[in-house]
């Protein structure tokens, strides 16, 4: 099972060598590691209140994802925080995070927990004060693992082409969620959860999907996004079709947090980008063009742009 994993693993793994061409800053110091992975950051100067954290997919470079994808010109102009963490061939020989093990989902003793340290002394170093989350699969993956397991940190938070917390804690799972979904329905999930988020306040929350997936399944999105709105009781109060791109949006009662479910038609699996747009990126593998750019569709709804 292991090597089937791997396999369907290697069929979403990009080989990136193109280095980032972005002058980022080595994150050395961030308390204790227990997931062994590295970061580096970009700081302007210019207003850190705002520090966005980007987790890269499977086979990819963190600062070539974050060159690529506009938020690194993004971060520079607009002068907030960019903080990307890496992982490593030795957690991971595809550079998937692990989203679907245990020990690194919620615990204390793995790459989530790495991460919110980094996140932790980062806002610390650079007095920042709202953070915002993005990944792309096996990243987004991990960002509905941190916005259920540390949903106090986050301002907002964006899954990317990924899967909800909790598909999966084991290889066999992950590869039943990747191609089919959750096992359970959204309604098992949102109970499932509840122990981590009752009584907490709720970050705004974005999913962007291709219903062209055929690497993730967009089910899962679809899941994340019902047992979100069961958790915090939010009501749908816009629903809009245009030029293949449906967006839906619910606000709880008291429009403190949101959801935002993006689909896009005949899109695959990965981060759109407008090369013809400011920050909207440029095309490369599992950076795909489209009339919408993920990172300035971030920007505009976390209200850095």
């Amino acid at each position: 099972m292991k090597s089937t994993y791997l396999a369907i693993l290697t069929l979403i793994s990009v080989s990136f060598s193109t280095l980032a061409t972005t002058k980022f800053t080595a994150l050395t110091q961030f308390g204790d590691n227990p997931g062994q992975l590295t970061a580096t950051y970009l700081s302007s100067g210019q207003n850190n209140k705002a520090l966005v954290v980007l987790l890269h997919g499977c086979g990819q470079h963190g600062e070539t994802f974050a060159d690529q994808s506009g938020l690194a010109d993004a971060a520079q102009a607009l002068g907030f925080a960019l903080l990307v963490p890496q992982q490593n061939k030795s957690n991971n020989v595809q550079l998937c995070f692990n989203w679907f093990s245990p020990i690194d989902q919620i615990g204390i003793e793995g790459e989530s927990q790495s991460i919110v340290n980094m996140i932790n002394s980062l806002k610390i170093k650079l007095h920042s004060s709202d953070v915002y989350i993005a990944g792309l699969s096996a990243g987004g993956a991990m960002v509905s693992n941190l916005l259920s397991s540390h949903p106090q940190i986050f301002k907002a938070g964006a899954v990317v082409s990924g899967i909800g917390f909790p598909c999966a804690d084991s290889l066999v799972k992950a590869i039943s969620c990747m191609k089919n979904g959750p096992a359970e329905p959204p309604v098992q999930l949102a109970k499932m959860l509840t122990p981590l988020l009752k009584d907490k306040l709720l970050p705004q929350v974005t999913l962007v999907v291709g219903k062209a997936d055929n690497i993730v399944n967009p089910l899962n999105s679809d899941s994340l996004a019902q047992s979100w709105v069961m958790l915090s009781k939010a009501q749908q109060v816009s629903q809009s079709s245009s030029l293949g791109v449906h967006h839906q949006l619910w606000q709880d009662s008291k429009k403190d947090s949101s959801l935002e479910l993006i689909k896009f038609d005949d899109f695959g699996h990965g981060w759109s980008v407008n090369s013809g747009e400011k920050f909207g990126g440029q095309v490369a593998p599992y950076l795909i063009e489209h009339k919408v750019s993920t990172t300035v569709l971030l920007l505009k709804a976390w209200k850095l742009i």
